[in-house]
């Protein structure tokens, strides 16, 4: 815990003493990856909070020469919370590169959830669904890129380990958080 809590004074420090202008803005989303919709707020010059809500998939694909090939897929509603400092918007716009929209790499501290209750098997031993509910949280550092493009294209990636996996389940494991859609709001003059 203590060192959430010393990444997060030392985003939220670093970020109100360099900044000189903000460099983030509001910026609204539609993803197709996995449908749904975000929403990111400006906290600083270089810090904010995005949330988003999809529709997830969890699958999975198991062979064997005894019992043949299985695939399962369940479909999952999920939430993701991410607090974002972007450490390079500044250096994109000193370079001419594009920064609107918050288009720069970014470290986050990611919170997800996602919930399943009905899960679908296509395998050799037959088609039927099952229900089992399934609740799926996770919290990992992240480091991620997002571009918002002049053409409404959205581009907003992010992997790092989890420290939700290490904690409860004795396992490292990767959490990540990748969307494609489009950004809303009025196009840009330039």
């Amino acid at each position: 815990m203590r060192i959430f809590n010393l990444l997060i004074f030392t985003l939220c420090y670093s970020s109100a003493i360099t900044q000189s202008k903000p460099f983030t803005q509001q910026v609204s989303t539609v993803s197709f990856l996995s449908p749904g919709v975000g929403f990111e707020q400006p906290l600083s010059g270089k810090m904010t909070v995005k949330g988003r809500a999809a529709l997830s998939f969890q699958w999975s694909y198991s062979y064997s020469d005894f019992l043949g090939s299985a695939f399962e897929f369940a479909p999952s509603p999920m939430a993701a919370a991410h607090l974002r400092y972007y450490y390079n918007i500044d250096q994109r716009e000193k370079k001419g590169k594009r920064t609107a929209l918050n288009s720069a790499n970014f470290l986050s501290l990611l919170v997800k959830y996602a919930y399943s209750n009905q899960h679908y098997h296509y395998g050799s031993d037959g088609n039927y669904s099952y229900s089992l509910p399934l609740h799926s949280p996770d919290v990992g550092i992240v480091w991620g890129i997002q571009r918002n493009y002049k053409n409404r294209f959205s581009l907003d990636c992010s992997i790092g380990p989890s420290l939700y996996s290490p904690i409860v389940q004795q396992e490292f494991s990767l959490i990540a958080d990748i969307t494609l859609g489009i950004w809303l709001g009025a196009k840009e003059r330039r």
